[in-house]
């Protein structure tokens, strides 16, 4: 007797889990074809997705348009507060940001004013301590205190220098 030949099962592999098509044909689950051995199909032309979406969104232009009709007015009336609210709210923070700029602007400018008057005081205060060119001191044969030649005396008063 001869043994006979068994012809090997054909299954589908998309009818089945990967798993159990992989034990049953190894043949099958080794090959994977690569992009350039894949097989590709002789009659068709490139598509055009933009024509293809131009196409839809006239078809749906239609159908949208009915089902903003169908809207309550309320929903319309909400998204007109929203739109104001949000301008409102913009138009609101662009506001305290200039104000916040323009009271920055007025801190910076009342710092440079009392920087100059500081500047202007030290510059008269400086004028003012250098004293006037000294003349020669006298030496007190007393010990005491140098007196300055060109210190000023108060005037004499001479009693009984009045009416007479």
């Amino acid at each position: 007797m001869q043994p006979q030949k068994t012809k090997p099962k054909v299954i589908n592999p998309f009818e089945q889990s990967f798993e159990t098509a992989k034990k049953q044909t190894p043949e099958v689950a080794a090959f994977r074809p690569t992009p350039e051995q894949a097989p590709t199909p002789k009659n068709f032309s490139p598509m055009s997705f933009d024509k293809l979406n131009t196409a839809y969104a006239d078809q749906d232009k239609s159908s949208l348009d009915a089902v903003r009709g169908e809207l309550p007015q309320n929903t319309k009336d909400q998204t007109l507060k929203l739109q104001f609210h949000k301008r409102f709210k913009r138009e609101e923070e662009e506001y305290y940001l200039k104000m916040k700029r323009e009271e920055e602007e007025k801190k910076r400018q009342e710092e440079l004013q009392a920087q100059e008057k500081r500047r202007l005081e030290e510059e008269q205060k400086a004028k003012q301590e250098t004293a006037p060119p000294k003349g020669k001191v006298r030496k007190n044969i007393f010990g005491k205190s140098a007196k300055k030649a060109d210190m000023v005396l108060p005037a004499e008063i001479k009693p009984g220098g009045g009416k007479q």
